[in-house]
């Protein structure tokens, strides 16, 4: 991969951003946070995948879509509301939970 970002100048325009004449220290800063982000994130992936299984993380995501999707809604306001929609929605949203219910109660039995 290395390889093909050097073949492209990618990897040289970001070297002489780093060490040219006037670095960009807020680029710099901004990188290192969003690999650390991710580094987080990937720790809480393999904790959650380890302890819960990758199912619940699959349902964990798709909770997590479908209010991301409610905010967004709510936010920005730019989508019409028909009836299908909701209904996707709403399907979604109770087979995630559905689901959740019937893992959490094999789990207790």
């Amino acid at each position: 991969m290395l390889f093909l970002t050097m073949q492209s100048g990618d990897f040289w325009t970001l070297f002489d951003i780093f060490t040219g004449p006037n670095p960009n220290l807020g680029l710099c800063a901004l990188l290192l946070v969003s690999g650390g982000f991710g580094f987080v994130i990937t720790m809480n992936i393999l904790l959650v995948v380890t302890i819960c299984g990758p199912v619940a993380l699959n349902v964990a995501g798709t909770s997590k879509d479908i209010i991301l999707t409610f905010v967004g809604i709510a936010i920005f306001q730019d989508q019409k509301l028909s009836a299908a929609f909701l209904i996707g929605l709403a399907l979604s949203f109770s087979g995630a939970g559905l689901f959740t219910w019937g893992k959490v109660a094999a789990k207790q039995e």
